[in-house]
């Protein structure tokens, strides 16, 4: 299944759409850093708000 699906009757703006790039791009990143880094759980609390505050702030 592709990270970002988009079909000829989705209305979507170009902004949003690298919106979700970027906002995927990151998770990717957080993904590799949890598995290739030993993280105490604080720090993976940190990453995981961090995306979650990026993503909304962009989003409005």
């Amino acid at each position: 299944m592709p990270l970002i699906q988009i079909s000829s009757h989705s209305k979507f703006s170009l902004n949003e759409f690298f919106i979700k790039i970027i906002y995927q791009c990151q998770r990717s990143l957080g993904s590799f850093i949890k598995r290739n880094l030993i993280l105490d759980n604080q720090v993976n609390r940190d990453l995981e708000e961090g995306n979650q505050l990026w993503f909304e702030a962009v989003s409005r």
